[in-house]
C-alpha cells in the first residue's frame, strides 16, 4: 500500500456529466443574470471568464479541456480507473445532473463513488427530495451552492430540510464565497458562511 494505510477521500468533485450539471439545484441563475444584464454583457462576461480560465489553467499546469470527452458511462470507468491508478478510497460526487442520474452513475461503482444529494432547498418536497436521495439513491451527504439560491439560506423555509440533515446525520457541504470565475457570483446575499449561524446554533 504506497500510502502505508492512509484512506484518502475526495469528497469534493463535480461528475462532468453531459447534461446540466446544475441540474436540479434550483433556479437556473445563468438565465437570471442574462435576464439582468442582457445577453451583450453576459457574452461579454463569458469571454472574459475563458481568457481567465485559461490563464488560470496554465498557472496551475492544467491540461486543455478536451475537445471531445466521452459519454458519461465512459466518464465514469475512467473516474474509476483514476481513483485505482492513485490509490484513493473513494470520490465524492457533489452534483451530477440531477439526483437520479448521479445515482444511477455512482452505483456503477458503488465501492469507490459516494453521491451527494444536490437539490433545490426550497423546493416544497426538498426535504422529501432529500431523505429519498439518502434512503433509496444511496447518498452519503446533501450539496448546495449558496450564491445560486433565491433566498435566504437560514429562511424558516429551509428548516424542514436542516432538520432531515441532523434526523439522516449526514455531513452538509455548501458552498459559499465567490461561485464560478471571471463573471461569476462575486457578490451575493449567501456568499456568507456566517448566513448559517442561526441554523447551525
Amino acid at each position: 500500500n504506497m500510502y502505508q494505510d492512509l484512506h484518502v477521500i475526495d469528497f469534493h468533485c463535480h461528475f462532468p456529466t453531459s447534461r446540466p450539471w446544475f441540474e436540479g439545484m434550483g433556479p437556473d441563475w445563468r438565465q437570471a443574470y442574462i435576464e439582468r444584464v442582457g445577453e451583450r454583457r453576459t457574452r461579454r462576461a463569458r469571454e472574459q471568464a475563458m481568457a481567465y480560465n485559461k490563464e488560470w489553467r496554465l498557472a496551475w499546469d492544467f491540461p486543455a479541456p478536451e475537445k471531445e470527452s466521452p459519454d458519461d458511462a465512459g466518464q465514469a470507468k475512467r473516474w474509476a480507473e483514476e481513483i485505482e491508478r492513485y490509490g484513493l478510497r473513494a470520490v465524492g460526487f457533489v452534483t451530477g445532473g440531477g439526483n437520479d442520474h448521479l445515482a444511477s452513475l455512482t452505483n456503477l461503482y458503488p465501492d469507490t463513488f459516494i453521491g451527494f444529494a444536490h437539490n433545490y432547498l426550497f423546493a416544497g418536497n426538498a426535504a422529501e427530495e432529500l431523505k429519498r436521495g439518502v434512503n433509496e439513491l444511496g447518498f452519503r451527504g446533501y450539496k448546495l451552492l449558496a450564491p445560486g439560491l433565491d433566498r435566504p439560506i437560514e429562511d424558516k423555509a429551509a428548516y424542514p430540510v436542516w432538520e432531515t440533515c441532523a434526523e439522516l446525520n449526514i455531513p452538509v457541504l455548501v458552498h459559499f464565497g465567490v461561485m464560478g470565475s471571471g463573471g461569476g457570483i462575486a457578490t451575493h446575499e449567501n456568499i456568507n458562511p456566517l448566513k448559517l449561524h442561526n441554523v447551525a446554533k
